[in-house]
């Protein structure tokens, strides 16, 4: 069965442009969500139940507390590729909707999907082991450079 989502377990970093700041549950408010606020907004990320934006950082921030997400983008924007690449690594690439292209009910259907966050997390560790020994090896390969200080995970 599906899990059931009300619009309170819902997080969405979407502002509204003239319209002023908006909080999680889509009323207007006395306070502010904004982005000046640091690490309030990271906790709205990681107490949400599921992220529904169209931000990297939302993005990111979704893989980090391993919450359910729909990211929606535009195909022209600018920055899609990173989306792209970073999804496709992790096998996640179905959780993207396009608003100019894609059906609305594939919005249903991204909901509905689970996410194997025990898969996402061990491809996610694979890629950042490899890019330690990158660096490390980018690093040892200068001549004299002292590697003590380096700790690897």
């Amino acid at each position: 069965m599906a899990k059931q989502f009300t619009h309170y377990d819902i997080y969405s970093d979407f502002v509204s442009v003239g319209y002023g700041r908006r909080t999680f549950d889509g009323t207007r408010s006395g306070r502010s969500i904004g982005y000046s606020i640091g690490w309030r907004m990271v906790i709205l990320y990681k107490d949400c139940k599921f992220f529904v934006g169209d931000s990297f950082h939302g993005l990111c921030f979704s893989l980090i507390f391993n919450k359910p997400f729909l990211i929606t983008v535009n195909s022209n924007v600018s920055g899609l590729q990173r989306f792209t690449t970073l999804l496709k690594m992790i096998v996640l690439e179905d959780r993207l909707f396009f608003t100019d292209k894609d059906d609305v009910r594939k919005i249903d259907e991204i909901v509905r999907q689970y996410i194997d966050y025990q898969m996402v997390n061990r491809i996610i560790k694979g890629y950042a082991k490899d890019s330690y020994e990158w660096l490390f090896n980018a690093i040892k390969s200068k001549k004299g450079m002292r590697l003590r200080h380096l700790i690897f995970y």
